[in-house]
């Protein structure tokens, strides 16, 4: 965030930004769960014992949709630049820093409402005095599980992959392209008289 605060101000350091915020966020939570997963840390540490019973599905929750929201920031990015190359003229008209960072608030709120069937469908009970992540009577139903598994795997999986793919391979086609181009005229202004 500090190397990116020097830079001038335009679209792609906006969606990288967004990107570190939620890498940040993903990590911090990750190292959270993984504490709470301590089991010696927490049979000794009563505050932490009613800290994970509280906190353990939040925190599960804001990890995998920071992740999920980080990708799909990737894919925006992705996509501004094709379009930065498609249409260079236009690129200040469309890629301004604004419609950025209202894209990146926009998917981080669409990835935390993909993943809110976490907080219906996970619940945390204690074991022994150890607390545990368990189902609910919502997330032991077969049938609601696979739908959500299939959406899961649809929207967080396929869909950006595709998009990826999608947004690069048009990018790269776009920069061969225009390489071509430059490549021909500068064969026309060494050679004039050959058409």
């Amino acid at each position: 965030l500090w190397v990116l605060r020097k830079q001038p101000s335009i679209s792609p350091y906006v969606y990288m930004i967004g990107m570190a915020v939620c890498d940040i966020i993903t990590s911090f939570c990750t190292g959270v769960n993984g504490l709470m997963l301590f089991y010696p840390f927490l049979r000794s540490s009563g505050w932490l014992r009613v800290f994970t019973i509280r906190a353990q599905i939040p925190v599960y929750y804001a990890r995998n949709f920071t992740g999920n929201a980080a990708t799909y920031i990737a894919n925006a990015l992705s996509l501004d630049r094709l379009i930065a190359i498609r249409y260079p003229m236009h690129r200040a008209l469309y890629c301004t820093t604004r419609r950025a960072r209202i894209c990146c608030v926009v998917l981080f709120f669409i990835c935390a409402g993909m993943n809110c069937d976490m907080l219906l469908r996970l619940t945390t009970v204690t074991e022994a005095g150890i607390p545990i992540r368990q189902y609910t009577s919502i997330g032991q139903d077969e049938m609601v599980n696979k739908v959500v598994l299939n959406l899961r795997f649809i929207l967080q999986q396929l869909l950006p992959l595709v998009l990826m793919i999608i947004t690069n391979t048009w990018t790269i086609y776009e920069i061969a392209k225009g390489m071509k181009l430059r490549s021909k005229l500068s064969d026309r202004t060494k050679n004039p008289d050959v058409q």
